[in-house]
């Protein structure tokens, strides 16, 4: 009884295990694209020449 609960346990702790390492490697993911965004948007702002003021 006490070890069908433990097992049971385990399993339910890997499940989660998994399902973390996914939700992380997705925000991860999600992360870098943004990144790469602000470089691009970064990139074409510069290309904008704002004339000094009197």
């Amino acid at each position: 009884m006490v070890s069908e609960q433990t097992a049971s346990g385990t399993q339910e702790v890997a499940s989660s295990s998994r399902e973390m390492d996914k939700a992380m490697a997705e925000v991860t993911q999600t992360s870098e694209h943004l990144a790469q965004i602000a470089e691009e948007l970064k990139a074409q702002v510069g290309q904008f020449q704002l004339s000094p003021t009197a």
